[in-house]
């Protein structure tokens, strides 16, 4: 029962919103009666805190693509996700619903949470690229993280559009050779979808 009451709880935040998701919407959507879930969870924000974490909980490592450009890109693609949910809709609604919760202590905390999460992966990405000679030493991957995430946000929040894919990569651009990446062409350089050649 839990793994189809979280996943109707995403779909219930994707297609409602957060002010307007109810724990009767959850409820009818997963096919149980609202009072196990109140039971259970106590709240709507503990009860999408859960979904949150569990829709996460996946996403143990960075993924080594061979390059930092892909690295991150790939990061990106690790928003909660269900069947026919790959257009881009739950990362959207996600990111609109724990701005428009941060007042609720349960979503906060797992907002919080997540964000460290996701900066251990950016760490580990930024790590091997210094390994690998693409970033110099020293390079700061919180302010890596900032500089992807910042953009997506007031696109998302303050302008109500959905980013795509070729906004994402322009984005990571910048993000990259402000921490001091070569621009793609250059010398060492590994543009999105690249490996690097065996030594």
């Amino acid at each position: 029962m839990r793994a189809a009451v979280l996943s109707a709880t995403l779909d219930e935040l994707v297609d409602r919103g957060y002010p307007a998701m109810s724990v009767q919407g959850v409820a009818e959507r997963a096919g149980v009666h609202k009072t196990s879930l109140y039971r259970r969870w106590g709240s709507k924000g503990a009860l999408l805190a859960d979904a949150l974490l569990s829709s996460s909980a996946a996403v143990a490592s960075a993924s080594d693509t061979g390059a930092l450009r892909t690295d991150l890109f790939a990061l990106w693609r690790t928003a909660p996700a269900g069947p026919g949910r790959n257009d881009g809709a739950r990362t959207v609604a996600v990111s609109r619903a724990l701005a428009a919760a941060a007042a609720d202590p349960d979503v906060a905390a797992v907002h919080a949470l997540l964000w460290e999460r996701r900066l251990d992966l950016v760490r580990a990405a930024v790590d091997r690229a210094v390994a690998r000679g693409e970033l110099p030493p020293g390079a700061d991957p919180e302010l890596l993280l900032d500089l992807l995430i910042g953009p997506f946000q007031t696109r998302v929040i303050a302008r109500g559009q959905a980013p795509d894919a070729a906004f994402l990569l322009r984005v990571m651009e910048v993000a990259v050779q402000a921490v001091g990446a070569e621009p793609v062409g250059a010398v060492g350089a590994q543009p999105v979808g690249a490996r690097p050649a065996p030594a």
